[in-house]
């Protein structure tokens, strides 16, 4: 049966059976025992309906293990994090959950998530089996702490071809100086240039990295060290107070969810957003939207932020090997890969098959294969929370210097925090 309760939906898994039953592996349960229940966790982030695919998954995983009941439970992606943090420290949570990729090196150093080692040699997993840079995101100090679900990039650039045409622009913007020249000639009339997320979130993190990365700017160095404090920082950051001008009003409480929205009723001319907001986009507008490659200043190349969800066992689950064997089903098997994904399939061989669902997939690839990743550590959140920050007293109006160099003192504290 289905159960909906607020704010997240709890799906007991019922559905129909789909093929491939041998992939995932059959850990036995004795017929006498009481019946087990494995309970797993993930995000809602677009209109995508994904609970359909994870209620077939469970389904076939049942019927394979006769006794197993699997409980999904898929929260709103602004709640998430909160959830699965708390939840996690005080341990509890559920046996599987989905992991940004840059909290798998946290969790991994706080005992959060098993170790998967002992499982995946008899399981017949390999790390060819996934993309190269999805697989690298699941170790830590050499040892694999995940499965790798799916990875994407922030972002790509979508636009209204009509908002446009109406303001004399013949197509998206190659450079920094364009864009806001384009910015300016789409607002008024009740319509905005360019939306920009700047409410408390990863999300304003991972696009203000994207305009950072694509001027020469860091986040960490190579070093794991603060580079936050630098010039070509402080001339993105001038260039997001520009851009902010075409952007409607309250950008520092603009979510995803509220810049998609007036994006599809066509008030918007052009936002920064990911692959995903495909299938938002898709049920959503009205027009016929298009997406491009963000522009980057003259002479250099637009790097998006890469990130990605991999999936990880509870340290504290009772039932460890089943709710692998699950993460096996779910990370493994192309079909349930392609259903389930809302962003690209981490699983080489389910990668083509996605992209045939994607519109203009050129764009995205392009975007994957120039995009850099967000800082590997375990005190992303600490960073990611000051960088929130920064950002925010950005939008509000405040110094850029004065921001830059108060991040940069909270980065070091931070990580000398860590040891």
């Amino acid at each position: 049966m289905k159960r909906v309760t607020k704010p997240s939906w709890r799906i007991v898994a019922t559905g129909l059976a789909i093929a491939g039953v041998a992939l995932m592996g059959t850990v036995p349960v004795s017929a006498s025992a009481s019946p087990i229940t494995i309970t797993f966790w993930d995000h809602v982030q677009s209109s995508k309906n994904i609970g359909i695919a994870y209620n077939n998954a469970a389904k076939q995983f049942e019927q394979a293990h006769p006794g197993v009941n699997v409980v999904i439970n898929l929260i709103p992606f602004s709640e998430y994090e909160n959830k699965v943090t708390v939840a996690m420290e005080g341990g509890q949570g559920p046996d599987i959950m989905s992991m940004d990729e840059v909290w798998t090196p946290q969790f991994a150093a706080a005992g959060f998530i098993t170790p998967l080692s002992r499982y995946l040699t008899s399981s017949g997993i390999k790390p060819s089996m996934f993309f190269s840079g999805a697989w690298q995101t699941v170790v830590y100090k050499g040892q694999p702490y995940a499965l790798p679900l799916g990875f994407d990039v922030w972002e790509q650039m979508y636009y209204n071809p009509g908002l446009f045409t109406k303001a004399g622009i013949s197509g998206p913007p190659t450079t920094w100086a364009q864009m806001l020249t384009d910015a300016q000639k789409l607002t008024g009339n009740g319509n905005f240039g360019i939306g920009l997320m700047g409410a408390k979130s990863e999300v304003l993190s991972v696009w203000l990295d994207s305009l950072l990365y694509s001027n020469g700017g860091q986040v960490l160095n190579s070093s794991g060290q603060p580079a936050i404090d630098s010039p070509q920082n402080a001339a993105t950051l001038a260039f997001v107070q520009q851009l902010e001008k075409y952007a409607p009003s309250g950008v520092v409480s603009a979510t995803e969810t509220t810049d998609e929205t007036l994006f599809a009723q066509g008030k918007l001319g052009m936002l920064l957003d990911g692959n995903w907001a495909q299938d938002t986009m898709n049920a959503t507008a009205t027009f016929g939207w298009k997406i491009a490659v963000p522009p980057a200043p003259p002479g250099k190349v637009f790097h998006g932020a890469l990130g990605g969800w991999n999936l990880g066992i509870n340290s504290h689950s009772a039932h460890a090997q089943l709710a692998y064997a699950f993460a096996k089903l779910l990370t493994t098997t192309p079909s349930i890969q392609i259903a389930e994904a809302a962003n690209v399939p981490a699983l080489r061989s389910a990668s083509s098959a996605y992209f045939k669902t994607r519109r203009q997939p050129n764009v995205i690839l392009q975007t994957l294969n120039t995009g850099l990743p967000r800082p590997i550590t375990p005190v992303y959140p600490s960073i990611s929370n000051i960088e929130q920050n920064m950002a925010q007293s950005v939008l509000e109006g405040h110094s850029i210097a004065a921001a830059l160099s108060s991040a940069q003192s909270q980065f070091k504290a931070a990580i000398a925090q860590n040891g």
